[in-house]
């Protein structure tokens, strides 16, 4: 005889069995889920590695100090291969170097005075060998050794740039005559004149320049120059030597 059940026993126990089918099926997705995680982690591991207690694999713990996709065992912060980087990280651009534009071991070159034609000595002033307050004589220096012909060179400081000269032996006047500077006074006047002479009849002569007096036309202003005569022009005066 047929045992016959009551339909309602098995409800409870299908619904049970289903739960832990579910429970079991969300528990795989969830493992493989993690497993194509970590397989999947490419630039993002900083290097740091912990182990799963009971497991014996080694879980690669992400926090996110790597913003590229560096090929595992690349240290972060390290040279780069550009043939295994797939991330995000920006190309450093390799700098290129500044030309120069002169040469080596060359040394400058001179800058040229154009304006002038090139460098020029520094133009000397001539010397005063004898001066007053209004003659500045340049040569003859005193006690220069002249002959039958010497120039006379300086400036004069003189009513209407006008003035005079004579040359002496001792005994004679040998040469006289009267100059005019390029300016006069309150200027200084430059001048230059030659003195021609013959048949001293010492070996020291005198030049004597002068200003003529406004009011009665006196020698004012004297100034002296003694020299001496070369060899061989001297002729004594009769009666001495």
């Amino acid at each position: 005889m047929a045992r016959k059940y009551d339909s309602s026993w098995w409800l409870p126990r299908a619904g049970l069995a289903l739960l832990l089918a579910l429970i079991v099926g969300i528990a795989a997705s969830c493992s493989n889920q993690a497993r194509n995680d970590n397989g999947a982690n490419s630039g993002t591991d900083s290097g740091q590695v912990s182990v799963t207690p009971g497991t014996g694999q080694d879980t690669e713990v992400d926090n996110g100090s790597d913003t590229g996709s560096n090929v595992e065992g690349t240290p972060v912060g390290g040279d780069k291969d550009p043939g295994t980087n797939s991330g995000s990280d920006t190309p450093t651009a390799t700098p290129k170097p500044i030309p120069t534009t002169s040469e080596p071991n060359k040394p400058p070159a001179k800058p040229v005075d154009n304006s002038s034609g090139g460098s020029k000595e520094p133009v000397k002033e001539p010397v005063i060998v004898a001066e007053n307050e209004a003659f500045r004589i340049y040569a003859p220096e005193e006690n220069a050794i002249v002959g039958t012909t010497f120039k006379v060179s300086g400036e004069a400081r003189v009513f209407e740039a006008a003035f005079s000269y004579s040359f002496e032996d001792g005994h004679n006047v040998l040469a006289e005559g009267h100059v005019t500077a390029d300016q006069g006074a309150p200027e200084w006047g430059k001048f230059e004149f030659e003195v021609n002479f013959k048949n001293p009849t010492s070996p020291y002569g005198i030049l004597i320049i002068y200003e003529s007096s406004a009011k009665d036309g006196s020698p004012v202003h004297q100034l002296e120059i003694p020299v001496k005569f070369k060899d061989g022009i001297v002729k004594p005066v009769s009666g001495e030597g």
